[in-house]
């Protein structure tokens, strides 16, 4: 699983970012750094262990400083079922998008578009108490993109933000998740691909400094700003990595 040095050097800056994104507002880190790392020349499995690597270190770092705001029973849940269905996901990549990189690129220019459209029309009236059927849809489909493409983020918030809670405690909640998750994934990427557990772990740790920064001017500018406009400037990025990744392979041929 090499990584050349053009490719570091562009990966340590947007795992920089994608951390200060997802510690102001609880998600997006996989949504930004996979489809960056592979416009770098990655192939996406290599993207997502990457991803899940670095994610690991950030979500630890930003759960620790939300510990109190986390909510146990519903993490904990969603934990259980992200975690089964994400081995599927991973499963699928290994087994359908790994062999022919570019319909893993438009496959995920796909799913970029889809999630940002979501996210742009989603306006979901908060509430006490949701119906289990959402976390029944929301949970394993989480899982699912988390296994596939590195992004289960969408599905989570969409089910937290459907909630009366405060902003600390969804993106506790959030961020719990996704940690909990991790090492489960790390596993399911190393049977499946035979990567080595070691090398994600290092990767993780080598990009550990600049996930820190990220993460706490992230978490600090979180607690006072309202996140809107930095949306509307995320969905347009991410638009327009989702239409390069579906164009390019196009064009290529």
């Amino acid at each position: 699983m090499p990584i050349t040095l053009t490719q570091l050097i562009i990966i340590l800056p947007l795992v920089s970012a994608a951390a200060f994104i997802q510690g102001m507002v609880g998600f997006a880190f996989g949504i930004f750094a996979v489809p960056a790392m592979t416009l770098a020349g990655m192939p996406l499995q290599h993207a997502v262990a990457v991803s899940v690597g670095a994610t690991m270190m950030q979500t630890a770092w930003a759960s620790w400083r939300l510990r109190d705001d986390i909510p146990w029973r519903e993490a904990t849940v969603a934990t259980v079922a992200r975690s089964i269905f994400l081995i599927l996901g991973v499963w699928l990549l290994a087994h359908q998008l790994a062999p022919r990189p570019d319909l893993a690129k438009q496959v995920l220019g796909g799913a970029l578009l889809t999630i940002v459209g979501v996210l742009w029309l989603m306006r979901v009236r908060p509430r006490e108490h949701l119906h289990p059927l959402w976390a029944v849809l929301a949970f394993p489909l989480s899982g699912i993109m988390a296994g596939l493409f590195g992004m289960g983020g969408p599905p989570m918030i969409l089910w937290a933000t459907a909630h009366h809670w405060d902003t600390r405690r969804t993106r506790a909640f959030l961020l719990m998740t996704f940690f909990a998750a991790c090492p489960i994934q790390i596993a399911t990427l190393c049977y499946m691909f035979g990567m080595p557990v070691a090398f994600l772990i290092a990767i993780g740790a080598a990009m550990l400094p600049g996930i820190a920064l990220g993460t706490h001017f992230g978490i600090q500018l979180g607690h006072r700003l309202s996140p809107a406009r930095l949306r509307t400037v995320a969905f347009a990025i991410l638009s327009v990595m989702a239409l390069n990744a579906i164009i390019v392979p196009l064009l290529s041929r």
